[in-house]
């Protein structure tokens, strides 16, 4: 773990006194370099490069013609809120917007270095405040160049960079882990659906299908305001519940739409083809009645037919899988509609079964959150390690 560290022998420089912006211009069709690097490919408060695209592609325009290398830092200088600073671990091309950046003297500053410090609050904040314009805020390098922090001693920069990083590989590890119970997950309903003797059914024939009340102003007011829950309350297995509305709901419409322990929630419309379908099970988070609103479709186990465990294990399953957005519609929003998911053909395996499989995901499951719980608490030991060792400016 790294201490903050006593700063006696520290030296105050402006950030353009110790690092330099590369401007390595060059001809994509020549230059020989295979891929390109878009802001899109990079991700906020995310040093690692996953994504890129190949030069020949037909995308590149004018701007993009400056050279990276291996070790260069890419910062974003549109729109710094975004928080994106990434290191190449390979050569390629990037847009004029992007700046790329190394020490101006590695053995005064060293390289490792360079990313942690421009991950630092004071780093971003002086980015952001120095930003110009409103609808697509850009920084100029010049007014990076004179952010001001204390730059330890070689020595003192290669134990913060290695603690910072060895942080930083742990986290990634958790993640991996996080991402293969997903796959695991997955592939145990895979195996489960797969048995030999589920029954081909409708979706509908599984589950009681149900989408929820309609908003409407003429239910704003009224003398049976009751709770609901919208799509803006689902989160890819979770609930986010600090933000829940009322409505007017009639004593008939409560015995509708009420949700009741073990109901799965499903976003019926979204913008976003990642976002649609997401899935979360209610399980009485909230005292009194809370109903559920149309940006919503309810699954409910058929008793004798499916368990509630089952029904939450085949949503996620055809959330995570894109059997909701195959069966979609529309342009701009994107609806899976209480008929065609009505319609879904799936297979249905024996109670039993059922029963076997949920005794597994809850499994995986707490594996996963075990393993989302270090990370989160590794990454917040992170933040306060660069931020206390790193974020000092003169603002």
């Amino acid at each position: 773990m790294v201490e903050p560290a006593t700063k006696r022998r520290w030296t105050r420089v402006a950030f353009g006194d110790v690092v330099r912006k590369v401007s390595d211009r060059v001809d994509p069709e020549t230059s020989g370099l295979e891929r390109y690097v878009a802001g899109e490919h990079m991700d906020t408060d995310n040093l690692r490069i996953s994504r890129w695209g190949t030069t020949g592609d037909g995308y590149l325009g004018p701007a993009f013609h400056m050279r990276f290398k291996p070790g260069q830092v890419l910062y974003g200088s549109r729109r710094t809120y975004l928080r994106k600073v990434a290191v190449a671990d390979f050569a390629g091309i990037t847009a004029n917007t992007t700046f790329v950046l190394e020490p101006e003297d590695p053995n005064v500053l060293l390289p490792e270095l360079l990313p942690f410090i421009m991950q630092t609050e004071s780093f971003h904040d002086h980015s952001i405040k120095q930003s110009k314009g409103s609808v697509n805020p850009y920084i100029n390098y010049s007014d990076l160049a004179w952010y001001e922090f204390a730059l330890p001693p070689v020595e003192e920069q290669r134990r913060i960079a290695e603690g910072i990083a060895a942080l930083g590989t742990t986290v990634e590890t958790l993640k991996a882990v996080v991402d293969s119970s997903t796959r695991v997950a997955l592939a145990v309903v895979d195996d489960s659906l797969r048995a030999t003797d589920a029954v081909e059914m409708r979706v509908d024939q599984a589950f009681e299908v149900q989408i929820g009340r309609q908003r409407a102003p003429k239910y704003a007011t009224g003398t049976q305001a009751c709770r609901y829950l919208r799509a803006a309350n689902i989160k890819d297995g979770r609930l986010l519940l600090d933000d829940v509305l009322e409505m007017d709901f009639t004593a008939d419409e409560r015995r509708t739409f009420r949700l009741t322990t073990g109901d799965v929630l499903i976003t019926e419309g979204c913008g976003s083809p990642e976002e649609l379908g997401a899935t979360a099970r209610w399980s009485g988070e909230l005292s009194d009645d809370v109903c559920f609103q149309n940006t919503l479709l309810r699954l409910r186990p058929r008793k004798g037919v499916t368990t509630a465990g089952f029904a939450y294990a085949w949503a996620r399953h055809a959330y995570k899988s894109g059997k909701f957005l195959r069966v979609a519609r529309g342009s701009n929003i994107l609806h899976i509609g209480s008929k065609r998911l009505s319609a879904m053909p799936m297979k249905v395996p024996q109670l039993r079964a059922q029963d076997d499989l949920e005794e597994m995901l809850v499994r995986v499951e707490i594996a996963s959150s075990n393993a989302s719980q270090r990370r989160s608490a590794l990454e917040s030991a992170r933040r306060r390690i660069l931020n206390e060792n790193l974020g000092e400016s003169s603002e």
